[in-house]
C-alpha cells in the first residue's frame, strides 16, 4: 500500500468522477487497490529515475530541485558559471508534510536555486536561513531564488 499513498498525490486520476474502478455502483475519487498488477513489479525500476532527477541543472544554468523526498548528496555540483556547492540535503516526509528543509553547504559564489512549486500549493512561503523571503511565490512554477556564498538553510513551506 506505500506505492499508492507515496504515489497518490502525483496520480492523473485523483479527481471525482465514476472510472468503474473498483465498485461501479458509486465514484471512485481515488483508485486505490492493483488496476495495473504489472505495475507492482515495474514500479521499483522508475525509483532510480526518480531518484536521480531530483536535483537538476536547468536550461539557464540554475541548480533546480524538481522533486521532493529526504536526500543527501555530499558529491559537489559544479555548475558552468565557475560556482561549487560542496553538499547539498533536502529533509522532508513530503506528501504527507509540506515543509522542506535544505541545507546549502560551502556555496563558492552567489548562484540561482529554483525550486518546484506544485499547481496544488495556494500559499507557499520561503525562508532563507530563518528570515522570510519577501517575494510572491507563484503556484505551478520554478521559483528562483538568490542563493549568497557560503552556507544557508532554506526552509519552503507549501
Amino acid at each position: 500500500w506505500s506505492l499508492n499513498y507515496y504515489q497518490q498525490v502525483n496520480k492523473i486520476d485523483a479527481m471525482q468522477y465514476p472510472p468503474n474502478c473498483e465498485d461501479d455502483a458509486r465514484p471512485c475519487q481515488y483508485c486505490f487497490g492493483l488496476l495495473f498488477e504489472c505495475c507492482v513489479s515495474n514500479h521499483v525500476q522508475g525509483w532510480p529515475k526518480f531518484v536521480m532527477r531530483q536535483v537538476q541543472i536547468s536550461a539557464e544554468g540554475h541548480v533546480a530541485i524538481t522533486q521532493y523526498f529526504s536526500a543527501h548528496m555530499t558529491r559537489s555540483i559544479e555548475l558552468s558559471a565557475g560556482t561549487t556547492i560542496g553538499s547539498l540535503r533536502v529533509a522532508t516526509e513530503y506528501p504527507f508534510s509540506q515543509m522542506i528543509d535544505i541545507e546549502i553547504n560551502k556555496v563558492s559564489q552567489e548562484f540561482v536555486l529554483e525550486l518546484r512549486i506544485p499547481g496544488w500549493c495556494g500559499d507557499a512561503r520561503i525562508e532563507l536561513d530563518g528570515r522570510m523571503m519577501p517575494e510572491t511565490v507563484s503556484r505551478g512554477t520554478m521559483h528562483a531564488l538568490k542563493i549568497p556564498a557560503g552556507s544557508h538553510a532554506i526552509s519552503l513551506l507549501l
